[in-house]
């Protein structure tokens, strides 16, 4: 249990560190949004706001299972023990 554990702090640490890291871009010149002379908007950074809202929200499901698996182990020892 303690590797799916240390698995959804690295998820989520991932996905907080790509939503910063896309926010962050925006501070540096050398990486801001501009509009090329055809009209096409340049975002150097845009994958990372996708790839960081997956990686939080599949973190989110993996402590959901860890929480429903630890109260049904919790009440069958509990079950166990009262008989």
């Amino acid at each position: 249990m303690k590797k799916i554990q240390i698995i959804t702090l690295l998820v989520l640490g991932l996905g907080i560190f790509c939503l910063i890291a896309e926010a962050l871009s925006e501070s540096f010149e050398s990486t801001q949004s501009y509009i090329k002379p055809d009209g096409i908007l340049i975002e150097p950074f845009f994958g990372l706001l996708p790839i960081g809202a997956i990686l939080i929200v599949i973190g989110i499901i993996l402590v959901s299972v860890q929480a429903i698996f630890y109260f049904i182990f919790r009440s069958k020892r509990s079950l166990q023990k009262k008989q």
